[in-house]
C-alpha cells in the first residue's frame, strides 16, 4: 500500500517543485516596488586641517535616515551632481576648503530587482579652521623662455550637466579687484581667483593679452619672415612660425608681411582679431615641429567635470604675434 502511494507521489513531486520555482521567479519578475529612501534635508560639517589636507567627508550613514525594501536587500551610493551617470558606487562625498557654503549630494538606493530610488541632501560646510581658507585657483602664462607674461586676462566658462553656466573675465591687473592678486614667483606672474570651480563643472580657460601690439615688432621681423617665405632662412622654431602667422590662418604668406608692415607704419592700429598675443596650453606638444600648422593648436585648457578635487593650477605658453626674433618684453 505504501509503495503504491509513494509511486503516485513521485509523479507529483517534480511538478510541485516546478510550480514553486515558477512562482518564485514570477514574484521576482513582478517586483516593481522601489526601495524606501529618506534623506536628511541638511547636514553640517566643518572643513578642518587634517593630515596636511583641508577636507572633510560626508558619508551615507550621516545623510540617510531610512533605507529599506520589501526584498530585504538595499544597496546605497552617493555622488555630487553631474559627477557621473548610472548608479553611484561611492559611499562618501569629499569636500575641500573651496566648497565652503551649501552643496548638494545625490543619494541613490537599489534593490535586487534593479528598482531605484533617489533623494538629495544639502551639506552645509563651515570653513576657515586651522588655516583652511579657500585656495582658489591660479593661471600662469610664460613665454617660450619661461619668463612670466603680465597683464594677462582670461575668459573662463564653467558649465555642468544641468545646464548651469558661470562666465568670468579677468583680472584686469594687480590691485584692481580684491578677488584677484598677483605675485612674482621665479620670474613668473600668477593671478589667483578666489572662486574655485564647482564639482561637476567642466571648466574652459582662454587667456589673452591685446595691449601694445608693436611690442617686439620691428622691420627686422619683416626681413626674417620674408626669408622664411622665400626659403632662404626658414624659421627654426614652431613658436617663431606661429608668431609669423599674423592673420592666424594657419599659413605664412606675403599677406602676413603686408599686415605687419601696415602695423609698423601706423596704417592699422591693431593686428587681426584684435590680438597681440596668442596662447596655448604649456603641456601641448607639437606633433610636427617643422610645421606647427599641421594640426590644430589649442587656445584653451579644459578641465573636465570628472576632476575632483578640481585642478587649481593652469599653465599656458604665450607667443607675441609678429615678434619672430623674441625681442618682446613679456612684463
Amino acid at each position: 500500500m505504501f509503495d503504491v502511494y509513494f509511486d503516485k507521489m513521485k509523479k507529483y513531486i517534480p511538478l510541485c517543485i516546478s510550480l514553486l520555482l515558477s512562482s518564485t521567479s514570477i514574484l521576482a519578475q513582478t517586483d516593481t516596488i522601489p526601495p524606501v529612501l529618506v534623506c536628511r534635508d541638511t547636514f553640517t560639517i566643518d572643513i578642518i586641517f587634517d593630515n596636511l589636507e583641508c577636507m572633510s567627508r560626508a558619508s551615507l550613514h550621516q545623510l540617510v535616515l531610512d533605507a529599506s525594501d520589501n526584498s530585504g536587500t538595499v544597496q546605497l551610493g552617493l555622488r555630487r551632481p553631474c559627477m557621473g551617470s548610472g548608479f553611484p558606487l561611492d559611499t562618501t562625498a569629499v569636500f575641500t576648503s573651496d566648497d565652503v557654503g551649501i552643496k548638494t549630494v545625490e543619494i541613490w538606493a537599489r534593490d535586487s530587482a534593479e528598482n531605484y530610488s533617489s533623494c538629495t541632501s544639502k551639506v552645509v560646510l563651515n570653513g576657515g579652521y586651522g588655516g583652511c581658507d579657500p585656495s582658489g585657483w591660479a593661471i600662469q602664462c610664460q613665454n617660450h623662455e619661461d619668463f612670466g607674461i603680465i597683464n594677462i586676462q582670461a575668459q573662463i566658462l564653467a558649465y555642468n550637466c544641468l545646464g548651469d553656466t558661470v562666465r568670468m573675465t579677468g583680472p584686469y591687473g594687480p590691485g584692481t579687484d580684491p578677488n584677484f592678486w598677483s605675485n612674482h614667483i621665479d620670474g613668473t606672474l600668477t593671478y589667483r581667483w578666489y572662486i574655485a570651480p564647482e564639482a561637476g563643472y567642466t571648466v574652459e580657460i582662454v587667456p589673452f593679452r591685446n595691449d601694445n601690439p608693436l611690442n617686439g615688432v620691428t622691420t627686422y621681423d619683416l626681413t626674417l619672415i620674408n626669408k622664411h617665405i622665400l626659403g632662404l632662412e626658414p624659421l627654426n622654431s614652431p613658436y617663431k612660425m606661429l608668431a609669423a602667422d599674423i592673420n592666424q590662418d594657419g599659413n605664412i604668406t606675403t599677406f602676413d608681411v603686408l599686415l605687419l608692415r601696415k602695423l609698423i607704419l601706423g596704417l592699422i592700429p591693431n593686428l587681426p582679431h584684435g590680438k597681440a598675443w596668442r596662447f596655448m596650453p604649456k603641456s601641448f606638444v607639437f606633433p610636427n615641429l617643422a610645421n606647427p600648422f599641421a594640426s590644430p593648436v589649442p587656445d584653451k585648457l579644459i578641465s573636465p567635470n570628472t576632476n575632483w578635487p578640481s585642478i587649481n593650477f593652469y599653465e599656458f605658453r604665450g607667443i607675441k604675434i609678429g615678434d619672430v626674433n623674441n625681442s618682446a618684453i613679456p612684463d
